[in-house]
């Protein structure tokens, strides 16, 4: 059985305006609504992945939306953009090739990053190199999860936790070794993929002072287009076997229009 699977929808109109985050700063998020499209014509967009999932897809809506796209990749998967003139691949590898890494990202042609969109960002050490290079940035999105939630300290949870449900600042590391294995114990994958994400909004958070206009905007888990995580195939087999699917979907979404 899928316990508690959130669904996602991308790829449409809806979908897109359901997108909600931790927001810092000022100025438009890439991907947003109508009216952020059109002030996103010739901006210059940076997007750390971009080319699976929901990287592609979002390079798409940029595209229609008439902005110029970078994306930095380690050009391991074949690049759908190819021959595209409005997108410009920048290969490096951010884990192996750090100072390479900040470079691209603190000289972008002379001109600062309109937004930078991060994909791929999974440890401080790779949201540090990224606020290293504060002053070329206008805003920086970080793609976090709500795993946050399922590596935080399961004694705020459970205390924070009612039928208004739980808030974006609920999510906190354990407090203490005991608290620690607790988490631990009860998902370790999600201990450990959910920490990292966690840690690095709290380090973007403790960097505010000199880099205020960041966005940590936590998904649940996504279906839709190019799925490269299996999560699509899963729901897919559960429906087929008639296995119980535990979901939540905003009442927005399934309620009838006014027409």
């Amino acid at each position: 059985a899928l316990s508690s699977f959130v669904l996602f929808p991308v790829g449409g109109d809806r979908a897109r305006g359901e997108m909600q985050g931790s927001v810092r700063g000022a100025g438009p998020v890439p991907g947003g609504g109508a009216g952020e499209k059109d002030a996103l014509h010739g901006r210059r967009i940076l997007v750390i992945g971009g080319t699976q999932f929901m990287g592609r897809l979002l390079v798409e809506e940029l595209l229609r939306a008439g902005a110029r796209v970078w994306i930095l990749n380690r050009g391991k998967s074949p690049n759908p953009f190819a021959g595209d003139s409005q997108v410009t691949l920048l290969q490096c590898d951010r884990i192996n090739d750090r100072e390479r890494f900040r470079t691209l990202l603190a000289t972008p042609g002379g001109e600062a990053w309109d937004g930078v969109v991060d994909f791929v960002c999974f440890g401080t050490r790779m949201v540090e190199d990224v606020v290293s290079a504060r002053h070329c940035i206008k805003h920086y999105i970080l793609i976090s999860s709500d795993s946050v939630f399922m590596a935080s300290d399961r004694a705020t949870i459970r205390a924070k936790q009612g039928p208004a449900g739980l808030k974006e600042e609920d999510a906190v590391e354990p407090a203490g070794k005991k608290a620690l294995r607790e988490v631990k114990r009860r998902n370790e994958y999600q201990f450990g993929y959910g920490g990292r994400k966690l840690a690095c909004e709290r380090f973007l958070q403790e960097s505010a002072s000199t880099f205020p206009q960041f966005t940590s905007l936590r998904f649940p888990d996504v279906i839709g287009p190019y799925d490269n995580l299996g999560s699509q195939l899963e729901l897919e087999d559960a429906i087929r076997a008639g296995s119980p699917i535990g979901s939540h979907i905003p009442s927005e979404v399934t309620s009838p229009t006014a027409d």
